[in-house]
């Protein structure tokens, strides 16, 4: 539902090697345009990802299940952030910035309600 309305990009941090094997036994690396794979998440690689691929930091959105290394870096870079909390998250990692730039939600599934107001723009 979101590859022919938005751009998709997969930030993630580790091995290059085993995220990317991760990506294909999971049958979505079709689905994305870039996979970027880094040793830290933070609001400099995301500043410069969005230099990179020419986007507009007020219309993108960055979306994960860690407050630490997914939403925290995507407020302090000024863009938007959708937290997806996971039961498992490491309790140390639950500091979660507050602002009106992120939006929870219980499951990946809401993204569809999030962003059906924008169905008729490709971002």
């Amino acid at each position: 539902w979101l590859k022919p309305r938005f751009r998709l990009l997969v930030l993630t941090k580790g091995d290059q090697e085993v995220q990317e094997s991760k990506l294909v036994r999971s049958g979505l690396s079709s689905l994305f345009e870039a996979v970027h794979v880094v040793r830290e998440k933070d609001s400099q690689v995301l500043i410069d990802l969005v230099a990179q691929y020419g986007l507009d930091s007020e219309r993108i959105w960055a979306v994960g299940n860690s407050p630490r290394s997914d939403v925290n870096p995507a407020v302090e870079a000024e863009i938007r952030a959708v937290f997806i909390p996971h039961t498992n998250t490491w309790d140390l990692e639950q500091a979660i910035t507050r602002s009106d730039r992120v939006i929870e939600l219980a499951s990946f599934r809401g993204l569809m309600d999030l962003f059906r107001d924008d169905e008729d723009e490709v971002r």
